[in-house]
Parts: C-alpha cells; structure tokens; sequence
C-alpha cells in the first residue's frame, strides 16, 4: 500500500471514528432522555444523594412497597429502585451505584428477597429473572454500569470502550432504528410514581380463578445459582462497609411459604436482618395476581412496613 492509499485508509478510519462517536453520544443523551422511568439516572446524577432508605429488588419491591407511605410514616426521604424481572446480580449493580455516590446518606437499604431468586432454574420460572440490560444500556456511559453490562451480558468491554454506536447499541443500523422508534411511553403496569414505586391499580386477567396455593415447598441449597448467591453476599459484604442497614424482606405471595429458606439466609456471613411477613396479609381482595398486591393491597402491606421498619432503625 503506498503513501496516498494509506492517507486515504486512515481518512475513512476517522470519518468513521468521528460518526461512531457522535452518533454514540447523541444515543447516551437521547437515551436517559426519552425514557419514561429514568430512576437511575437520578441516582447518577446526585438528585437523591439525601434519601436516607431505599428499596431494592424485582416486581415485588417495585410493586408492592410504596415509597411514599415510608417516607411519610418513617420520616425518612425513601426511594424505590425496584425492577420487574430483574436478578440478584442487578439488584447487585443498584446497590453499587447507590453506595458509589459522593456523600450519600443513605441509612438503610431493603432488599426484597425471595427463594426462586437464588435458584438456578430461575428463568424457567414464571416471570422468570435476568440481568436486566435493556434497562442497565440506557446508563452505560457510567464505569459501574459498563462493567456490570459487560460481565453479566455478551457485550465486549474492549468494544463497548473503542465504539460509541456499539457500546449502546450492538452495531450502527440498530442505533439507528432506535433513534427513529421515538419515546418510550408508560403503560398501566409501568407506571412510575414520583418516589418510583410501580403499584398496580387493577386486578389480573386470571384474578377470578386465583386459589390459594397450601403446597409449599422445601428450599435446596444445592440448587443454589453460585453467581447470584455471590451477588446476595457481595451486596451485605458493601452494605456492612459503608456501615448501611441492610434489611431482608421476605414479602406475601398467595401461597404457603418455603421451607428451609430462613435458615439458609442466617447462615450467610455479614450482618443484616430479615423481616419474614411471607403468611402476613393474604386476603385474597388485597392482591393483583399470586406474587403481588394491588394499589390497595400495597397501600396496607406499606402501613405494616412502616411499622415493622421503625424497631430496625431504631435498633
């Protein structure tokens, strides 16, 4: 290759360097921007730098605990950052950047928990579990959450790093198609409050036929996920060092509880506590479907939290 060819070859390499990265920059801006639940951005971005208790975990954090009764009740600024669908190991992330931020004052984080979250068959669960990266990609352009993305989905951290356009989307006519598909919209299960609980406020298609469940079943820890076991440590191991209350809350479901499960949980080194309220409140009127409560089910089940919590603080 002579002198003039390799002058052009590298031009072409910078004209697409230069639209890699500002096609890649415009998608972070657009990207927190144009969605309708930005939560972690105002995480990122210090707004809730005072909340003092945040509520942690997938649909029955989000669903069912309303922050705004907490803060009222407790007198405490509460935030909840939970997901619907999401894993041990993104609950992992949330607690990371929440502990992250400069001069926070955070007193106490509650993780909802239950034992399908630590098993390994979990995505073949209903409403099965997973690292939530259409959720996390929107923030990609902080440290934490490139190097959650890149360790817990296929997403390159060397790519992800060197490309823009890849790093939020796998590659440029993707970018693009997701630039022209406009705003997300909410819809009535994804409705955000303004301390970021997602209450639902009708009943399920499959409410009428919804029966108690007296089964039960028995806990194995050989059944056990290791990595999101090795999230559940890592996120009591962070908890206990920036000296935060950790509070495990093990929440109603329309059914008869796990065997073995709270044994399991004392067993883990660190210090944190569990507040077991599995057979508490299991009218079934007070329920959207099986695992979660209604707007008026929610309602109630935040007043016993409140109650429950205040002995924590207070300890």
């Amino acid at each position: 290759m002579n002198s003039k060819n390799l002058m052009h070859a590298i031009g072409i390499l910078l004209l697409l360097l230069v639209g890699d990265w500002g096609i890649g920059t415009l998608l972070e801006s657009s990207a927190k921007n144009r969605r309708y639940d930005d939560r972690i951005g105002k995480i990122l971005n210090g707004s809730l730098q005072s909340n003092q208790i945040f509520i942690l975990g997938e649909s029955a954090a989000s669903r069912n605990v309303n922050a705004e009764i907490l803060t009222e009740g407790l007198s405490k600024e509460s935030f909840n950052i939970g997901f619907p669908g999401s894993n041990l190991t993104f609950h992992e992330m949330m607690a990371e950047i929440i502990l992250d931020q400069k001069d926070h004052d955070t007193e106490m984080i509650i993780l909802t928990l239950n034992e399908r979250g630590l098993l390994n068959n979990t995505k073949n669960d209903v409403g099965g579990l997973s690292f939530r990266e259409d959720i996390a990609n929107a923030y990609i352009g902080n440290n934490k959450v490139l190097e959650f993305l890149t360790k817990n989905t296929e997403k390159n951290v060397y790519l992800s790093k060197l490309s823009k356009t890849y790093r939020n989307n796998d590659n440029l006519n993707q970018a693009l198609a997701w630039l022209i598909s406009g705003t997300e919209k909410e819809n009535r299960l994804n409705k955000v409050s303004p301390r970021g609980s997602m209450p639902l406020d009708s009943k399920s298609i499959t409410f009428d036929t919804l029966s108690f469940d007296a089964r039960g079943t028995d806990f194995n820890p050989l059944e056990l996920d290791k990595k999101l076991e090795s999230s559940l440590l890592n996120i009591i191991k962070r908890a206990n060092q920036e000296q935060v209350k950790l509070l495990i809350l093990l929440s109603p479901e329309y059914k008869k509880e796990a065997n073995g499960f709270i044994p399991y949980l004392n067993s883990l080194p660190g210090e944190f506590s569990i507040l077991d309220l599995r057979q508490s409140m299991l009218e079934k009127d007070l329920f959207y479907d099986k695992s979660h409560f209604d707007k008026k089910g929610s309602e109630q089940y935040s007043r016993l939290l409140v109650k429950e919590i205040e002995k924590y603080l207070n300890d």
